[in-house]
């Protein structure tokens, strides 16, 4: 690894994000992470302990139920961050999986979520839907039911549109997943494929969309991290400060998305200091020349991290 590794965002484990502007990847989370429990959480050691009120998912092959204490790698950021803690009362929702035998947090800290008024958010398409336990396990139960997730990222669906809606009780959520589904879905049946309404022999290749975090070979600025810092400090001395603004310091993270071909195609606000100063850094942010892209195994791919974006103090 170059060193912008030390520049990321999460020490999770090595995970891959499925087309974030598209949706969240809560759906992800909900096929992939090995564990989903609520409950109460601190944080000791840079370990969260995690007292668990409702098991959502557990194929980990160990057994956990209300009560139970789970012990886990914070995320370096976010509600579990073991630099910078928020937790309070609020009782959280996390997506777990496993990686070298420890429990880490799936997707890093996008994958804790507060719950409000006991109910758990699901970022889905673009809205925020907000499920009771058993809300959240009869939209899980459907989802399995009705869908599986492929290595290739797609998800294919077992029945029409039209069958599943003939199921007593449907999530809303699973229903909108047949026509908000960007790699599209078609019918498992005996003797061949099928489409949601209409018969496809075969999906339709697809452009690798995927976004990566964790990569063999990161995306590097033009000269390094050291023409980056230079670039920053010459373009922060045009900015224009009032005496408020010149008394900040510290860094603010963004999180930028790197296509295939160096574009920046996304940078936002990950962490902030203060809404003004965090605007006029990412104006300048938004100045970048193109990237070397980020690559896995040989391949160019997009990637997605984490970069600080150091304020210089004002002279």
């Amino acid at each position: 690894m170059k060193s912008l590794v030390l520049y990321i965002f999460c020490l999770a484990l090595p995970i891959v994000t499925f087309s974030e502007e598209i949706y969240s990847p809560d759906i992800n989370g909900l096929f992939d992470a090995t564990l989903i429990v609520t409950g109460k959480a601190e944080i000791k050691n840079g370990q969260v302990i995690f007292t668990i009120h409702n098991v959502l998912k557990n194929v980990s092959g160990e057994s956990y139920n209300s009560k139970s204490i789970i012990r886990f790698q914070g995320p370096r950021y976010g509600i579990l961050s073991i630099l910078n803690p928020q937790i309070n009362s609020d009782v959280l929702i996390v997506y777990l999986k496993k990686y070298k035998g420890a429990w880490y947090c799936y997707g890093g800290s996008q994958q804790v979520h507060a719950l409000k008024n006991q109910k758990i958010p699901f970022d889905f398409c673009q809205e925020i839907y907000w499920l009771t336990p058993g809300e959240y396990l009869r939209m899980k139960k459907q989802f399995f039911t009705a869908f599986r997730r492929t290595g290739d990222g797609r998800y294919h669906a077992f029945m029409t549109q039209k069958e599943f809606l003939k199921s007593p009780q449907t999530s809303p959520i699973v229903n909108r997943f047949y026509t908000c589904n960007p790699w599209g879905t078609y019918m498992e049946e005996p003797g061949g494929g099928g489409g949601i309404d209409a018969p496809v022999s075969k999906p339709e290749p697809l452009e690798d969309t995927t976004i990566y975090s964790f990569l063999s070979e990161d995306p590097t600025y033009p000269g390094g991290m050291t023409a980056f810092m230079k670039f920053v400090q010459s373009e922060w001395r045009n900015v224009e400060l009032n005496e408020l603004e010149k008394e900040y310091q510290g860094r603010i993270y963004f999180l930028v998305v790197v296509e295939k071909d160096g574009r920046v195609s996304k940078i936002e606000v990950a962490r902030g200091i203060s809404v003004s100063i965090d605007k006029k850094a990412l104006r300048i942010m938004r100045k970048m020349p193109n990237w070397k892209p980020g690559s896995v195994r040989g391949k160019v791919v997009r990637s997605q991290f984490h970069l600080p974006f150091p304020v210089p103090e004002y002279h």
